[in-house]
């Protein structure tokens, strides 16, 4: 039998309600009657302030027992109860219901309604559930409602408030096939009981259950308010953090799932075939005809976990190969591989992309010195080059797990299409942090726009070149194998170093010569690739090449560099960094002389 049930019927609960049952009570009322959700309505904020100061009175044991047995006038004065009185029947002086508290000297007073909602906020909310209304409610005031702002209004806590309520987390190791499939739990805790009225500690036993939705990932949190220990201001809210169980062979990756075979090289040179077991149990046979690279992926869309929003969809099951190269091999067995050129391929490809993928990125500018460029650098003068030659344009990777991080979206790779003559190409040009220059791809189409066969691509290439510094690989952008001819970047940085040097002293000379009076337009580039001892092109394999030598040393056809006023005495340039793929284009001329590439070779 309680005093009054005023607190109560504002919360529209019983006397016997739990804390649990009380919170939920509040919970309810505050969404309900927050003057923000309420602008329009003038009686919105007092109802506000009349759930609030109930629960802050219901919610503390100690307030509470003092209610039940004496009432809310002995609770505000601190004394005796005097009779009934004030608006609407309530304590003379308790005004929140409904007209505002003036507050009493001597005994308890309300704190701020915003407070008693942040603090609530804080602590969890009514349990395990999805709190978004108070959170957002709460938005923009750093979690502490709004009274508490200087001249915000409301009131004062007359006294220091309640200690905010504990969280206890507990980590839940579950199987990923139980993440995939969901299941119930029931979770036996032990927990310290605090009796109000006798002040005596128990040890009690307590079982919790609740459901894990299929697709719930790692990190994720299941709440419960009030079930841990109790201790004389409230209970310990417990929240359970979902863990997930090693798997044997499935890893997962957001919605996705994935799992890795081993190949030895030789099934990677020839073909190979494995059996692969889903989530679900279902059995899939995986094949490749080879040559087949270390990190290639197989994709099956459908077959991984279940969005946790969208149960009904799911996302990719992959297949990841690795191939384990042999420890040691025979002279004869090194032999044999030398004579295999599609062999060497695949070496040079599984180290580079091992190189790429742990090269440290370097911001520092080496451009002159050592003609390599940064991935700041590249993107300049890939922008420099779709600029002046609206044939090359940016593209971006087939998916985002294709990207790489050192270069922006939408800006991963250079392409041009539909160059001639006969067969037509389409050219890419990415970038290698480990050589740190750009690699050049060429994808061969017939005349009848079918693909050619990869070897066919080689057709094009110089003869020294085939098989050695050209390279057939996946292009590593795409998620399908997409085999494309490569010009192995090993050498590109030393070259472009030549290049750059010899346009420097051509531009040099003409500049003397213009200053003395004589004849500009001299072929002070000759020789340029020539007189390196990095190539060897025969006379009859220039003819993309000469060009480019003939417009940088000043000679007829197409446009001069852009070569910006100096000064006596100031280091002439010939070719600035933004250039320097128009450059690369001009070596890379050179290497597939079959080939027109584009605009840039008039240049």
């Amino acid at each position: 039998m309680v005093a009054e049930t005023k607190l109560y019927d504002a919360l529209s609960i019983q006397p016997s309600a739990s804390q649990d049952e009380i919170k939920k009570a509040y919970k309810k009322a505050a969404l309900k009657w927050h003057p923000d959700k309420n602008t329009g309505n003038p009686n919105a904020a007092e109802k506000f302030k009349e759930v609030s100061q109930a629960y802050e009175v219901l919610s503390d044991p100690e307030k509470r027992k003092v209610y039940d047995q004496y009432g809310l006038e002995f609770l505000l004065h601190g004394g005796a109860p005097p009779p009934e009185g004030g608006s609407g029947g309530m304590p003379e002086g308790f005004q929140a219901f409904p007209g505002g508290f003036q507050g009493f000297r001597g005994g308890f007073s309300f704190s701020n309604p915003e407070d008693i909602f942040a603090n609530f906020g804080r602590s969890g909310g009514a349990g395990a559930g999805d709190d978004d209304d108070i959170m957002n409610l709460l938005g923009g005031m750093g979690g502490f409602g709004r009274g508490s702002r200087p001249g915000g209004g409301g009131f004062r806590p007359a006294r220091p408030q309640t200690p905010e309520v504990t969280i206890v987390e507990k980590h839940l190791p579950v199987s990923l096939e139980d993440l995939y499939k969901g299941t119930h739990k029931k979770m036996k805790i032990k927990r310290k009981a605090f009796d109000p009225v006798t002040g005596q500690r128990s040890t009690q036993d307590k079982i919790l259950e609740f459901d894990i939705k299929p697709g719930l990932k790692a990190g994720s949190k299941i709440k419960f308010s009030g079930v841990g220990d109790q201790e004389e201001g409230g209970s310990q809210d417990l929240h359970f953090i979902i863990e997930e169980k090693p798997h044997p062979t499935l890893k997962r990756d957001g919605d996705n799932l994935i799992t890795k075979i081993e190949l030895s090289l030789k099934e990677a040179l020839t073909g190979w075939e494995r059996k692969v077991t889903t989530i679900d149990g279902k059995q899939l046979n995986v094949r490749g005809a080879g040559p087949t690279q270390p990190g290639h992926k197989e994709r099956y869309p459908g077959l991984g976990m279940p969005l946790p929003k969208r149960p009904s969809e799911r996302g990719e099951f992959i297949v990841e190969v690795d191939v384990k190269f042999p420890r040691s091999l025979t002279t004869a067995q090194k032999e044999k591989i030398r004579e295999a050129p599609v062999a060497m391929n695949l070496l040079h490809s599984a180290l580079d992309k091992v190189r790429d993928r742990y090269a440290p990125i370097t911001k520092t500018s080496t451009f002159r010195a050592s003609g390599q460029i940064t991935p700041e650098e590249f993107l300049l003068a890939g922008d420099y080059l779709v600029y002046k030659f609206p044939s090359w344009s940016w593209s971006d990777a087939s998916s985002a797990a294709r990207r790489v991080n050192y270069l922006p979206e939408g800006k991963q790779f250079l392409v041009t299409r539909g160059v001639p003559p006969l067969r037509t190409y389409t050219l890419y040009v990415s970038y290698t942090p480990y050589y740190r220059t750009p690699r050049f791809w060429l994808s061969g189409y017939k005349s009848t726009s079918e693909p050619l066969p990869p070897q066919a691509m080689m057709d094009d290439i110089v003869g020294d070149y085939k098989d050695k510094t050209v390279t057939l690989e996946d292009f590593p952008f795409f998620d399908q194998s997409v085999k494309m001819a490569s010009i192995h970047p090993c050498k590109h940085a030393s070259v472009m170093k030549i290049l750059l040097d010899r346009a420097d002293a051509a531009l040099k000379l003409r500049l003397q010569r213009a200053k003395a009076g004589a004849k500009t337009d001299i072929a002070g580039m000759e020789g340029l690739i020539d007189e390196t001892t990095k190539l060897s092109l025969a006379e009859t394999e220039r003819r993309g090449h000469d060009a480019g030598v003939r417009a940088a040393g000043g000679g007829g056809g197409g446009d001069e560099w852009e070569v910006l006023d100096q000064e006596d005495g100031e280091e002439t340039v010939a070719i600035r960094v933004d250039q320097y793929l128009v450059v690369f284009l001009k070596f890379m001329a050179s290497v597939t002389p079959g080939i027109e590439h584009d605009f840039t070779m008039g240049v």
